[in-house]
């Protein structure tokens, strides 16, 4: 073919060599922009992802006022849990109360340091500090009876410690190798 010919052929199909042209133009544009289709992938698993997190919020969503209901009620029992503590006779009478329905005689539980957050929302931390003489038995139900009590608290230090000495307790029926001394420091949330 000579240059005559190719003219020829380009004056009787100007529409189809133009588009020859454009998708040659175009396919060289892809190649170049190839990189972004992988961020392009990216993205929509970063959109698949958010929607995907969408999702499972709004079914959660579905129960809301159920559970903002046992929230609010488990609130409502959490406040009266909470001991006072500037009521320093009635924290002293809530460990006393103990020694008739466990067995032990508690002596001299004394009222410590008071933490106030600073945030006026979140409970205060009060420390005390008390010992108990019983039999083993006895000891173990006082400290299943204080872990289970309304109001809340942990164990900060405790010790246990065999019987020195014979005593006479009200309820407690041990001899003198059975008798168990325990000193105990705790912490407990209030007002």
């Amino acid at each position: 073919m000579n240059a005559k010919q190719i003219l020829a052929k380009i004056k009787a199909y100007p529409l189809a060599l133009a588009l020859v042209g454009v998708a040659i133009v175009l396919s060289g544009w892809a190649y170049y922009r190839s990189g972004s289709l992988d961020d392009l992938r990216g993205q929509l698993d970063t959109v698949m992802a958010d929607n995907d997190q969408t999702s499972k919020n709004v079914q959660e969503g579905i129960n809301l006022k159920e559970e903002l209901d046992q929230l609010t009620a488990a609130l409502a029992a959490f406040k009266p849990a909470l001991i006072k503590p500037s009521a320093i006779i009635p924290n002293q009478q809530f460990f006393y109360d103990y020694e008739q329905t466990t067995g032990v005689q508690i002596q001299d539980p004394i009222e410590g340091l008071t933490v106030v957050s600073k945030d006026p929302a979140e409970p205060s931390v009060t420390s005390f500090k008390m010992s108990a003489t019983g039999n083993w038995e006895n000891i173990a139900t006082l400290l299943n009876a204080l872990q289970a009590g309304p109001p809340y608290m942990r164990f900060y230090q405790f010790s246990l410690e065999r019987g020195q000495q014979a005593r006479t307790l009200p309820g407690v029926t041990a001899t003198n190798s059975e008798l168990v001394h325990l000193s105990l420091t705790l912490e407990v949330l209030g007002q």
